[in-house]
């Protein structure tokens, strides 16, 4: 029930990025829309969700042991510019068979959100594309548990992740879901 609302975020993602880069854009520029934060440049169906200020704490029902990481990422997102991070990201989670079980690291915005019908907190990086309009989500777990509302960054804040690629379905759809050991900060929102 939960991850209903992911697969229509990606499709309405979809239908943007044909809107997004207007011709001449230099790649690597960062707008000021995105520079302002995540916030203003999500699209209508994930701004209306409430982002949770600082989620309550949620103890999972299983605590997932540590996951066995490759020594370097088989899929390594971070070397590469926003359009080509958003773009790869954005393929991964239209096709994620060939990825699953691979080693990935990934670098974007941390944003948690409170779904509404189940109360449950998602954790979600956000990679935007260099235009500042269209974003990519994957969600991530933690292993290890229980965690805190303050064992996660707050929202807006530059986090990078390598963790374990793999899928996990709900309500017969499939999702791309990374699982990591850790959550590096490499700017906290807090602090700005």
């Amino acid at each position: 029930m939960k991850k209903t609302l992911i697969l229509p975020l990606m499709l309405v993602t979809a239908l943007l990025l044909g809107a997004c880069a207007p011709a001449g854009t230099p790649s690597g520029v960062l707008p000021q829309a995105q520079a302002a934060g995540v916030d203003s440049v999500l699209p209508a169906p994930l701004a209306t969700l409430a982002p949770a200020p600082q989620p309550q704490a949620t103890p999972p029902a299983v605590v997932l042991p540590p996951v066995e990481l490759a020594p370097m990422p088989q899929v390594d997102l971070t070397g590469f510019g926003y359009a080509m991070a958003y773009a790869a990201l954005y393929d991964m989670a239209a096709y994620p068979d060939p990825h699953v079980g691979k080693t990935m690291k990934v670098s974007g915005t941390y944003y948690a959100t409170v779904m509404p019908e189940t109360q449950e907190v998602v954790h979600l990086v956000l990679v935007v594309d260099n235009t500042g309009c269209c974003e990519a989500a994957l969600e991530f777990v933690v292993t290890g548990g229980p965690h805190t509302p303050e064992d996660f960054p707050a929202n807006n804040s530059e986090i990078e992740l390598t963790g374990l690629f793999g899928i996990i379905e709900s309500g017969g759809n499939r999702y791309p879901l990374l699982t990591v050991n850790e959550i590096k900060v490499l700017k906290d929102a807090k602090a700005s």
